[in-house]
């Protein structure tokens, strides 16, 4: 696959996360954000500017989430979402370089297509979430699917 790199700006995003072996846990994570994220839509003051999933192989994590605009998510705010839905958290992706890969189709690809980068992209930096950013999620022909795979680069 080819890839170009890419610099991602800070930014914030609500999420829910499990640790485990990612292809165990996926589901349910993604399942209990869903959920949430139904119900985040109702409340004021917030809004999602794209969903994502972030996960780390070592210790594996696996999250499920959704990107807010940066610095407008209050620690009061939060509090307030938190105690409506316990298992919410907040993370902050720093400024940080990316190899972008761009996966065009339906997302039984996704497995594939990680593999597929992992057995090329020998210097990650396992030591930061890899993203997967969803552009185009709701799509009447899964072929018009458009989603970013995102590996971290380790700043030198």
């Amino acid at each position: 696959m080819d890839y170009e790199e890419i610099t991602i700006e800070n930014f914030e995003y609500v999420f829910t996360e499990k640790e485990g072996k990612i292809q165990e846990v996926a589901r349910e994570v993604e399942g209990e954000f869903r959920s949430i994220l139904q119900n985040l839509k109702n409340e004021k003051n917030f809004e999602t500017t794209g969903r994502l999933t972030a996960f780390k192989t070592n210790p594996p994590i696996y999250r499920s989430g959704a990107k807010v605009k940066y610095n407008s998510l209050t620690e009061e705010k939060f509090e307030s979402l938190k105690k409506k839905f316990n298992k919410l958290k907040i993370g902050k992706i720093k400024k940080k370089k990316f190899r972008k890969y761009v996966l065009k189709g339906g997302y039984e690809k996704l497995s594939e297509a990680w593999g597929d980068i992992f057995e090329a992209d020998l210097d990650s930096d396992d030591n930061e979430f890899f993203l997967q950013i969803y552009v185009v999620e709701d799509a009447e022909d899964e072929n018009d699917l458009i989603t970013h795979l995102l590996v971290p680069i380790e700043d030198k």
